[in-house]
């Protein structure tokens, strides 16, 4: 049994270790990262333990020029709790020889470490080899909030937007790729909800005098087209994360099956609260 002295120590070193991977992320990020919707030809690769930024950048590319979206998805909600608790049974699917050819394809056009601590970086590819690109780094202090922070899902003209967030926890690459999941994830249960309407299934039995909880189901199968990103902004005091997507109101349709042979599966996650990973 560990003596106060010792716990005390732990606590310590605990908050010493999440102090150092925060000091350990960058103070700049470069435009080409921040405001992607002005270099739309360029696309980004995080680094991870599981893929180069090439890798990562290809199959990214591949999923956000057509995937088909395809599975259930469950959303419980009490009346005293307002937070959502997902569990997902879904998949996505794109096309691998699609991916395989960027990963051929891609110029490096430009990297920067995000993370010192952790040797996590982000690169800039291109299928365009000219790099006529005005690249320029910029002191995430000197920011302002974007007016889209403060919003979750909102319609403009033909397009569909959607905000993802998530809390960078000393991994930075982590928190961008998780904060651009809950942005489709939360584009899909927007459309699902308030397009395609959803079918609440069940209602539990009384659980106190003022508490129910209420069950909606979705059943995806959607053909998603050319998704964009088109904006990141670090919070850094708050080590939070968001992310801006969007995509054309007349790219997105629903599916009656989908052809697996030509097609890969990229994963499920059961008990998620955030889309299966790409």
């Amino acid at each position: 049994m560990l003596s106060n002295i010792s716990k005390i120590f732990f606590i310590l070193f605990f908050y010493w270790v999440a102090l150092v991977s925060a000091q350990s992320s960058i103070t700049n990020y470069p435009n080409w990262f921040l405001y992607p919707a002005q270099f739309n030809s360029i696309t980004v690769g995080f680094s991870s333990p599981d893929s180069t930024t090439k890798q990562n950048a290809a199959k990214m590319k591949a999923v956000f020029d057509s995937c088909i979206v395809y599975g259930n998805l469950f959303l419980y909600e009490t009346i005293e709790d307002d937070d959502l608790n997902r569990y997902s049974d879904y998949y996505y699917y794109y096309s691998h020889p699609t991916a395989t050819k960027y990963t051929t394809q891609f110029v490096p056009l430009d990297k920067r470490i995000v993370n010192i601590l952790n040797n996590e970086y982000v690169e800039a590819f291109s299928l365009d080899s000219s790099n006529n690109f005005d690249f320029a780094y910029i002191d995430i202090d000197t920011l302002k909030k974007p007016d889209w922070l403060n919003k979750s899902f909102y319609e403009q003209e033909e397009y569909y937007y959607s905000v993802g967030m998530y809390t960078s926890m000393g991994k930075d690459n982590d928190a961008w790729i998780t904060s651009e999941e809950r942005a489709l994830f939360n584009l899909l249960r927007n459309i699902y909800s308030n397009i395609y309407g959803a079918k609440t299934i069940a209602y539990s039995e009384k659980e106190s005098d003022d508490e129910y909880e209420n069950i909606t189901a979705y059943k995806l199968n959607a053909r998603i087209k050319n998704i964009e990103i088109i904006e990141r902004y670090p919070n850094k005091s708050e080590q939070l994360y968001f992310t801006l997507i969007r995509v054309k109101k007349g790219n997105i349709f629903r599916v009656e099956w989908v052809l697996k042979k030509r097609c890969r599966s990229v994963g499920i996650s059961k008990q998620a609260v955030i889309p299966t990973r790409f």
